[in-house]
Formats: structure tokens, sequence, C-alpha cells
């Protein structure tokens, strides 16, 4: 039954459901401070892929949870320590399944980053009803530092993609609405975010009104999203209404109904 409940709570995280969507007033201002140690990306040890740049075009992603059994251990930490087993050899499988689809037009960079563990995740969903708190904590910390050296020392003013999945879509979004906020400079020059699998809503859009959802196969600096879920998870865990696009038109529309 133990191990029944983590796979759930990993199915819930991996396909990205809308339940850690909902708003709390706290999500983007966590009270207390990070102290820990910031991760050196000058160390190509602590990148999944640090490519030798052949293409005019950069990508950079996010990986989903892949702290999950070990995050149930006794005494295991809330984030997972940057070189994790687990976490590592599953973000490596998800570089070949989702990240090297963009290899043949871009240079993609992986970075490793301390994420939330599964069980964790869950506390903290339940508490505040959205996985923002957690996220704002020692993760996004490492993928602000990733992504200011990828930006000051890797990227070199080429255009770039940002793709993520699941626990790494729920990233992508923080980095949207924060990181960018901040760096206008550089998201001038993103060609478009793909946050699979984590529910963009309208309240982010009306809120950051820089962030825009394709509407055409030529449009640049946009997102392009999806999260599908089934009839029982509509109706018992979406709590905001979803943007998403229709893949043969990209006509952009709303696909959850607000619960």
């Amino acid at each position: 039954m133990r191990n029944l409940e983590k796979w759930m709570l990993a199915a819930i995280l991996t396909c990205g459901s809308s339940v850690f969507t909902a708003c709390s007033s706290n999500d983007d201002n966590p009270s207390q401070p990070v102290t820990e140690k910031l991760t050196d990306y000058s160390d190509i040890d602590n990148w999944i892929s640090f490519p030798k740049i052949t293409k005019d075009v950069d990508a950079f992603y996010i990986y989903s949870t892949s702290y999950i059994e070990s995050s149930f251990e006794e005494g295991a930490p809330n984030f997972a320590n940057l070189h994790n087993l687990e976490m590592m050899i599953r973000a490596s499988g998800e570089y070949e399944t989702n990240a090297s689809v963009f290899e043949e037009s871009c240079n993609v960079f992986v970075p490793l980053y301390r994420q939330i563990g599964i069980k964790y995740a869950a506390e903290v969903t339940q508490k505040y009803g959205s996985l923002d708190p957690a996220l704002a904590d020692v993760p996004y910390t490492d993928i602000k530092t990733a992504l200011d050296y990828f930006f000051e020392k890797c990227n070199n003013g080429r255009p770039f993609i940002l793709a993520a999945h699941s626990q790494g879509s729920a990233m992508l979004r923080y980095v949207l609405k924060n990181y960018f906020k901040e760096h206008q400079d550089y998201y001038q020059r993103m060609v478009a975010a793909y946050p699979i699998g984590f529910s963009i809503t309208k309240k982010d859009l009306e809120d950051y009104p820089y962030l825009k959802f394709a509407t055409g196969e030529s449009d640049t600096g946009v997102i392009i999203s999806y999260n599908t879920e089934g009839p029982k998870n509509v109706e018992e865990n979406a709590r905001m209404s979803t943007i998403g696009f229709r893949a043969v038109s990209f006509s952009h529309h709303s696909f959850l109904r607000i619960i």
C-alpha cells in the first residue's frame, strides 16, 4: 500500500495534475529566505547536458519529478541533494525521451537542480493549494543560478527555447513569471516556452501581461502548452481554468472549467 501511495503521488506530478495550480496569498513570496550554498554551474558535473555550441539556437530544459522513492526514506531531505542518484538516473532518462527532441536544431542545456521530493510536494500542496511556495525555495535558487550562468556565459545572444515537463513545467511557469519579469532583455530573444503538462491559467496571463499563448505557427516569444486530464481528475482535482491550444490550428482556448 505504501508503494502504491508513492506511485500515485508520482503519477500526479509526472502527469502534471492541475491540482497544483490553485493560488494562495503567499505563493510567490515565501517567508523563509533561502540560505543554502549556491550551486556552481561553471562545474560541468552539475549539468545533465552541457553541449558544445554547434547550432544557432539554444534550448534550456527543466526535468520533471525525479526524486521519488528516495524522498520517502527516513531522514530524507525535502529537496533532493544535487547528485541524488535516483534523481540523476531519472533525469538522464528523461533527457533521452524528452529533451533530446531539440538536439537536431538546438544546443540543449539541462542543469541538475535540487528539486522537490514527491513526499514534500504532496505536503506543500495540501497545505497551500499550490506547489509554488516549495518551488520558490531551493529549486528556484538553483534554476535561477543556472539561468544566470547560461545567459551570462553560454548563450551569447542566441535565440532560445525553454522546455519542461511536470514539476519542471511548474518551475518553468514560475520562471516565466518571476525570472523574466526581471530580465525582459533576455525574454525578447525567447522563441517559445513549452511548459508541457502543467496549467498556465488566465490569471497568469492577466497578472503577467508580457506572457502570451501562441496563436500561429510563426509566433515567437510565446507559450505552447497543454495539460490533459481524465474526467474524474477534472471533477475532483482541477482547480483552475487552463489555457491550451488546438494542435492543428494553434487557436488557444480554455479547456478546463473553473471550479
